[in-house]
């Protein structure tokens, strides 16, 4: 078994979704498991990429649907979530619908609260 010194220094600090590892994290522990876990995302991605292979569209089925509860490959996630979220086919109804939304009038406190996370509250 290697040292936690060793997998500390191969294991990145921060995990592929950007959050910072705890002090305690315990690095040999976590490269043990993902040896044997990276075949099965392996596995998984092969099944997607062939699922998805020669279609424009994501369609849903029970196929889709097991497969996204084991979870959707980064590579592939956008193209499912567009197509199985109903997003895409809204795009496609609605072509040139937010270059049309950015151009048309502008509300600088809708702007703000968006910008700023907060409400900006009207006096009266």
């Amino acid at each position: 078994m290697e040292s936690a010194g060793s997998a500390r220094d191969r294991v990145p600090r921060i995990d592929p979704y950007g959050f910072e590892r705890p002090e305690d994290f315990d690095y040999a522990a976590y490269e043990e498991f993902f040896s044997t876990y990276l075949v099965i995302l392996t596995r998984r991605a092969i099944k997607w990429s062939k699922l998805l292979k020669g279609s424009s569209r994501v369609q849903r089925s029970g196929t889709v649907k097991r497969y996204i509860r084991k979870g959707v490959p980064l590579e592939h996630r956008a193209r499912v979530w567009m197509g199985v979220s109903g997003a895409q086919a809204q795009m496609d109804r609605n072509p040139g619908y937010y270059h049309r939304l950015l151009q048309g009038e502008r509300n600088d406190r809708l702007e703000e609260a968006i910008r700023t996370g907060k409400p900006k509250l009207k006096h009266s």
